[in-house]
């Protein structure tokens, strides 16, 4: 154990990244078909040269929802729900599927899922929180909190996300967060100079766990023990092809830029994917980088001395996850219990979220339903109780 307290484990869902302007997993469909519309008739997107790649992966996504779509007919399917829409991709390759015919095109069920991991990165790509009018001080609040509270290396964070809204704010706030340490692993930056990076690797750092992959997370084709990841920043002087940028937006990660996955693949067919995994239960079959962030994870929570719930469902759609917890507390060294907070608006309104917890945890759990931009004042009280644990 990294601290005789032991740790503290914050578990973000899509809940923490919705406050940022990024959908959750639920509402993906809706939020899906505003992007693409946008990226095929938006003015600021006409000379973008990754624009064709992507509207590609936007167009497949949405044949392949209709196509699911035919099936609640016999099912109940959610065809808005990106998790489902990846989780029946994936069982289709699982038992061996090999192509089916969607309505403009036949495609293979391998494009299929590569075109889906596509046009995940385009959209939490996105990070509307850096923007100039957006206002970020929930989240600069949030960070404050947790350097005032001094927890260093005995934070650890779990998180179902995508997005680089966690490392933008810790790295802003001055607390950079650090990845796991891979066993083989390449960073690299999408332009050539040698500038900032957004993480940490200090001892003291917290360690974030992300165990669906990330959008600054590539594999190369045909690879998949190995990850890629970008962790570079904009230099404050502007783009490297003399483009300015905005006091606002200096320092923003360079993953964020729309083009940067095309000059990652200066190809039409891209020689990186996004390393973004769906979350089946055979998700870690193949990926040695992706098995090392959920030992992790294991880890962290075996040795917790209390966790944090911040906007997560436990979905149906993940039931690895469940297994996760069962068998880190399983795995426990002693025979305390963690003290577990679960911070979630929906708990006032759906009794269904409650008793997913419930099936997890036998524990006396401490609900706290509010909405993210709502729970900091609570969210300081439990981080100062948290602290003299």
């Amino acid at each position: 154990m990294s601290d005789s307290k032991g740790n503290i484990v914050l578990f973000l869902g899509a809940g923490f990244s919705h406050r940022a302007g990024l959908p959750t997993m639920a509402g993906f469909g809706d939020d899906s078909y505003k992007e693409l519309s946008g990226l095929k008739y938006g003015k600021r997107n006409q000379n973008k040269e990754a624009k064709p790649m992507l509207c590609k992966a936007g167009e497949m996504f949405q044949e392949f929802q209709n196509y699911c779509r035919n099936a609640k007919r016999y099912v109940n399917i959610d065809v808005d729900n990106m998790e489902d829409i990846f989780c029946i991709a994936e069982s289709m390759k699982e038992c061996g599927v090999e192509e089916i015919e969607l309505e403009k095109r036949n495609a293979t069920i391998d494009e299929i899922i590569e075109k889906i991991q596509l046009w995940l990165w385009k959209i939490f790509q996105r990070l509307p929180a850096v923007n100039e009018l957006f206002r970020a001080e929930p989240y600069i609040d949030f960070f404050k909190i947790i350097r005032n509270n001094k927890f260093g290396e005995r934070l650890k964070v779990i998180t179902t996300n995508y997005d680089l809204v966690f490392e933008h704010f810790s790295e802003k706030s001055g607390i950079p967060c650090k990845y796991p340490n891979f066993k083989e692993q390449e960073y690299f930056s999408i332009f050539q100079e040698n500038i900032g990076c957004f993480l940490d690797s200090g001892d003291k750092s917290p360690l974030l766990c992300k165990l669906h992959g990330s959008i600054n997370y590539f594999l190369k084709r045909g690879e998949r023990d190995k990850i890629w990841i970008c962790d570079r920043i904009i230099d404050k002087r502007g783009l490297p092809d003399g483009t300015s940028l905005s006091k606002k937006q200096q320092g923003v990660p360079e993953i964020l830029r729309l083009d940067s996955i095309k000059e990652i693949n200066p190809k039409q067919t891209p020689d990186f994917l996004p390393g973004i995994i769906p979350p089946t239960h055979a998700k870690l079959h193949g990926y040695d980088w992706l098995k090392t962030i959920w030992k992790n994870a294991f880890k962290a929570i075996q040795n917790s001395k209390a966790i944090v719930f911040i906007g997560y469902s436990f979905p149906e759609s993940d039931g690895f996850m469940r297994s996760l917890f069962q068998g880190a507390f399983s795995h426990r060294e002693n025979g305390e219990e963690p003290d577990i907070y679960i911070f979630d608006p929906s708990l006032e309104k759906n009794g269904y979220l409650k008793a997913r917890y419930r099936n997890v945890f036998k524990t006396d759990l401490k609900w706290k339903p509010y909405k993210f931009k709502d729970s900091l004042e609570e969210l300081e009280k439990v981080f100062k109780e948290i602290s003299d644990m």
